[in-house]
């Protein structure tokens, strides 16, 4: 009984680990809501800019994410109002096409559709970079990404925001089918965890009826007792006597027999519920195992850049609020570092993305092989990696984050035959006591760029 209860506390145990898990993954779901809410916004604004005249739609599309309750974008309505978009800017670049304005016009003063079109792609580009997808879907996006690299009569601009915006849906289809496999298997779990507890009550039960034969057999043998005394003081004859025993000694059996036929039904009982709590808890754990699997699977999916196999802006995010708290509570000094690679662009350009994504890939792993285990390394979007030098002033960091950046100027890369110089810029800047983790980061990048302008190859500190 004891084991069975502790099995049954057990289980009740691990219910509340999944819960916990479960609380995690809506944190991350939120996490994605926001990006979602952040790349649409801003998609919006830059095809505003671009055309005007959509200004209408537009702006009912932002208004509907803002309006949206937190966790819950009404995904099918934005993506019937992006095909709306979509469809109006088809109608205005077919008529671009055959209407030329007059000279002085405010027509002409616009930009034309061609400028429109880069710019539209260029923003778009920007906001896909800062996407932090699986692996099936970063495949996706780095299609997009390069086919928005080529010439743009090779894709017309609404055709590209066609397939951003499908791969944006997708992206939090499957953070919801993630979702709702982990609910059912809680619903599963429940109604596990509710058929033990009703097995150990049962198992109770029959505990209980057993504690009360065998009380109805104490009074029983006490009855027999107390008349047989009563017996041997009424009765003479010896003969008589044993007769009296005989008979009460039969019925002291009779009891007995009764109490180990009552026993016996009572453990074929009790081992038949056991063995089936223990075969609803060996499918439980199979089930559990499967799903821990699943659930490690999924979040290193969510939480790992695709590209680079080095954490994404996700666990960015995570280990930043984690690091902050841990300074607010210990004030140990935290120092932030902002890389960007150095004419990342003139690469894809001159010798194409898949050599500017084996240069990210180098980038990252040089890197991840440069810090503490302590400190943390991860990618933040396009060409940018993010540092934490954990318990580092802003001056020690900077030492090592030029170290970090001779290491890998020094290093030579190669692309098939053709020799690759790659080269970084760096910010740094160091937790304050009254920041917030904007500010924190707005300093880094500030010095990342003051890095740049400074003529690239270096690091700055605030």
């Amino acid at each position: 009984m004891t084991a069975q209860a502790s099995e049954g506390d057990d289980w009740k145990g691990r219910y509340l680990d999944t819960l916990h898990t479960l609380e995690e993954r809506d944190e991350r779901l939120a996490t994605s809501d926001e990006l979602i809410r952040l790349s649409l916004a801003r998609l919006a604004l830059a095809a505003e800019k671009a055309y005007p005249s959509l200004e209408k739609p537009l702006a009912s599309l932002r208004q509907e994410v803002k309006s949206a309750p937190e966790g819950k974008l009404p995904l099918g309505r934005l993506l019937n109002q992006l095909k709306d978009v979509v469809n109006a800017l088809r109608t205005i670049e077919t008529r671009s096409e055959d209407i030329e304005p007059e000279k002085g016009s405010p027509a002409a003063a616009e930009p034309n559709l061609d400028d429109r079109a880069a710019l539209a792609r260029r923003f778009l580009a920007v906001l896909l970079e800062k996407l932090a997808l699986t692996h099936d879907l970063e495949e996706r996006k780095s299609d997009l990404l390069e086919t928005l690299g080529l010439p743009s009569e090779g894709e017309v601009t609404t055709v590209l925001i066609d397939r951003a915006a499908s791969l944006v849906n997708d992206m939090r289809k499957q953070l919801e089918h993630e979702k709702d496999d982990l609910a059912s298997f809680l619903k599963q779990l429940t109604d596990t965890l509710s058929e033990l507890d009703r097995d150990v009550q049962a198992d109770i039960e029959l505990l209980h009826d057993d504690t009360g034969t065998r009380l109805a057999l104490h009074d029983a043998v006490d009855s027999q007792m107390r008349g047989l005394e009563e017996d041997i003081s009424a009765v003479d004859d010896v003969n008589q006597l044993k007769g009296i025993i005989s008979t009460r000694l039969d019925r002291l059996r009779l009891h007995m027999n009764g109490l180990r036929a009552s026993e016996a039904r009572l453990v074929e009982r009790m081992e038949n519920t056991t063995a089936a709590m223990r075969g609803r808890i060996v499918r439980l754990e199979k089930e559990t195992e499967s799903l821990r699997e699943n659930l490690q699977a999924s979040r290193e999916r969510m939480l790992v850049d695709a590209l680079t196999g080095v954490p994404n802006r996700l666990a960015l995010d995570e280990r930043v609020k984690l690091e902050w708290a841990r300074f607010k509570r210990h004030k140990q000094p935290l120092t932030l570092a902002v890389w960007d690679i150095d004419h990342f662009k003139k690469i894809n350009d001159s010798f194409g993305h898949k050599a500017g994504d084996k240069a990210l890939r180098i980038v990252a792993t040089k890197l991840a092989q440069q810090v503490r285990e302590t400190d943390f390394v991860g990618r933040y979007g396009g060409e940018e990696f993010v540092m934490l030098f954990i318990n580092t002033s802003v001056q020690d960091a900077l030492g090592k984050a030029d170290a970090i950046r001779e290491a890998i100027a020094g290093a030579p890369f190669r692309y098939g035959d053709k020799p690759l110089t790659i080269t970084l810029s760096c910010g740094l800047s160091q937790l304050r006591a009254k920041d917030s983790l904007e500010q924190l980061f707005e300093r880094a990048d500030q010095a990342m760029y003051a890095a740049k302008e400074a003529g690239r190859n270096r690091c700055v500190a605030d």
